[in-house]
């Protein structure tokens, strides 16, 4: 079977900590911990396998230090991982959890060394045969080799392969080797991308200097917008190129990784044949139903189904 390749530079053991109170700057006691593997490029994928259809492949660097645990973890839920070793310890992100509301502490991940993205992507080469797609999924450590983003392209390009980018830093190098991308970002990347005051100014000068590029974003749970090169479906909620959308209302549990939820369902859409506007309003439904559960990415295919239907 095909598989997504899904790239992730910075994985992370994501540890939870529930409270019944939260208050900052003062001790929180948590009433329940867990823990399990994460990062964007593992919550990509675990979206891909409550979604069917088409799997992802993660290709990413552990250390032996935690990496074991990883990858245990990686098995034991049916996820496919493959990696080159590195010297450096995987970094932990605790989330804190307090009657749907999260707080993350994010720590920073090892930079990846020329030498290891030669590796890198002598591995992503090797697994081209079985790629429909590649997908980058979060950020590239600081301090990294500045070529990875650009290099990650040219291995998409040159096999004629689409590319979705979950990443606004390195978008600019991605874009001026293949400029018909797919950009999922949240709003405030699009902000920070862009250096334009609003989201709408932002989308105006996206299309202007990438016509060829799909630009999917989302705002958290206010609303979303689609900017294709196909013609944009008519909407009296904003102007053209791009189609504004509502985002289903939940009551939300937990909101980490519904962003990669969307990357992965709207990605997975547009390769199985269906129209910019009908992968992302799926993709849309299923990130609502991930913010039903306690762990990112994860999600309930009936509950994502009902959510899409009340948005018809």
């Amino acid at each position: 079977m095909k598989r997504i390749l899904v790239i992730g530079a910075n994985p992370a053991w994501e540890k939870v900590l529930e409270f019944n109170e939260f208050t900052a700057g003062e001790v929180n006691r948590a009433v329940r911990v867990s823990g399990y593997a994460a990062g964007k490029a593992t919550n990509f994928c675990r979206a891909l396998k409550c979604l069917g259809g088409i799997p992802g492949r993660q290709l990413t660097l552990l250390g032996v230090e935690g990496g074991i645990n990883f990858i245990q973890d990686i098995d034991n839920e049916g996820l496919e991982c493959l990696f080159i070793q590195v010297k450096k310890e995987l970094r932990t992100c605790t989330n804190c959890v307090c009657n749907g509301r999260m707080t993350e502490l994010v720590e920073p991940g090892a930079p990846i060394t020329a030498s290891q993205l030669e590796q890198f992507v002598e591995l992503l080469r090797d697994n081209l045969s079985v790629a429909v797609g590649i997908a980058v999924a979060g950020s590239v450590p600081a301090g990294s080799a500045s070529e990875f983003m650009r290099r990650i392209a040219e291995v998409a390009r040159d096999a004629a392969l689409p590319l979705l980018l979950d990443n606004y830093r390195e978008a600019p190098e991605a874009l001026a080797v293949k400029p018909d991308l797919i950009l999922k970002i949240n709003a405030l990347e699009l902000l920070k991308f862009a250096g334009q005051p609003s989201i709408e100014d932002s989308l105006s000068w996206f299309h202007e200097h990438y016509p060829l590029a799909t630009a999917a974003i989302t705002d958290g749970a206010k609303q979303a917008y689609l900017l294709a090169p196909a013609s944009p479906v008519p909407s009296t909620l904003s102007p053209a190129p791009w189609t504004l959308y509502r985002v289903p209302s939940v009551e939300t549990v937990n909101p980490l990784g519904a962003g990669d939820t969307c990357s992965a369902v709207f990605f997975a859409r547009l390769l199985e044949g269906k129209s910019p506007h009908e992968a992302f309003s799926e993709a849309l439904a299923a990130a609502s139903a991930s913010c039903l559960t306690n762990r990112a990415g994860n999600f309930d295919p009936q509950t994502a189904r009902q959510l899409r239907d009340e948005l018809k």
